[in-house]
């Protein structure tokens, strides 16, 4: 199956001429799914038809930060294509929902809840429920930055 990833801006109707939050649309069997960057970008910074950030000014620092964006766009989609590619790989049917769920749980480090969720799922599945329940109880709070140090998360 076809996927389509493609950044956007996310432009609404009741934030006119401010900055709007950058994001990668993801298409697949004509359903979307949202994955949201931490960029804001005006939209003047923005060229749709190439799918990249420019730069309005000449000034050092806004040039390094139009980098910065361009080169996490190219990372973030590359990281959604490699998910993708995973799915396919299943041979299984799979959604928009699983792709973005699939991305946040493995690349994002701004979803860890989603992580410790399935965490905790997966351990009531292996019939682990005192863990479960002490996760959920919020005893990972307490001990996060050790547990944390054994996630692998993505980094470059």
């Amino acid at each position: 199956m076809k996927t389509s990833i493609k950044p956007l801006l996310n432009i609404r109707k009741d934030s006119a001429g401010q900055r709007y939050t950058l994001v990668l649309q993801v298409i697949h069997q004509r359903r979307r799914g949202v994955i949201f960057t931490p960029y804001q970008l005006l939209p003047e910074e923005f060229d749709r038809k190439k799918g990249m950030a420019v730069a309005t000014s000449r000034a050092k620092a806004h040039v390094a930060f139009i980098r910065e964006v361009n080169d996490h766009i190219a990372r973030q989609v590359r990281e959604v294509e490699r998910v993708v590619a995973e799915l396919e790989r299943m041979r299984r049917q799979y959604t928009t929902a699983d792709i973005v769920s699939a991305f946040r749980e493995r690349y994002n480090n701004r979803y860890v809840g989603t992580f410790f969720r399935a965490q905790i799922t997966l351990k009531q599945i292996e019939g682990k429920h005192g863990t479960a329940c002490r996760c959920r109880s919020g005893h990972y709070r307490r001990s996060r930055g050790a547990f944390l140090q054994l996630v692998p998360m993505y980094h470059d």
